[in-house]
C-alpha cells in the first residue's frame, strides 16, 4: 500500500511537471514516505493542515531539488527504486545536514 502511494505521487508529479512546462513555468517537486499528523484547526475559519517531521522533509527534498525534477527521499526510493531509474546524490538539508535523496531520471 505505501509502494503504490509513492508510484502515485510519482505519476502525479510528472503531470505536474507537464503541465507547469506547457504554461511556461518552472517548478521543483520533492517527495519522502512516512508518518503525519494531520488535522483541522481554527474556531471559527477551519483549515485542514499536517504538521510532523514527514512534511518537512517532503519540504526540503523540494528546496534541495533541481529545476523540472522530482526529488524523492531515501525511504521513498526504497519503495519503488525498481520501478523508475534514479541519480543518488548527496543534499545538505536545513535541520538534517547530509542527506541521500534520489532525482528521477526521466520525469516522462
Amino acid at each position: 500500500q505505501k509502494t503504490e502511494a509513492v508510484v502515485n505521487m510519482i505519476e502525479f508529479a510528472k503531470k505536474a511537471i507537464d503541465v507547469t512546462r506547457n504554461m511556461g513555468l518552472k517548478c521543483r517537486i520533492g517527495i519522502h514516505q512516512g508518518p503525519i499528523i494531520a488535522g483541522v484547526i481554527g474556531r471559527k475559519k477551519f483549515a485542514f493542515d499536517l504538521w510532523g517531521d514527514s512534511v518537512n522533509l517532503a519540504s526540503r527534498m523540494e528546496s534541495g531539488g533541481e529545476e523540472m525534477r522530482i526529488q524523492i527521499s531515501r525511504s521513498a526510493y526504497e519503495l519503488v527504486y525498481d520501478r523508475y531509474e534514479f541519480e543518488a546524490r548527496l543534499v545538505f538539508l536545513k535541520g538534517k545536514g547530509e542527506t541521500e535523496a534520489y532525482l528521477l531520471k526521466d520525469n516522462r
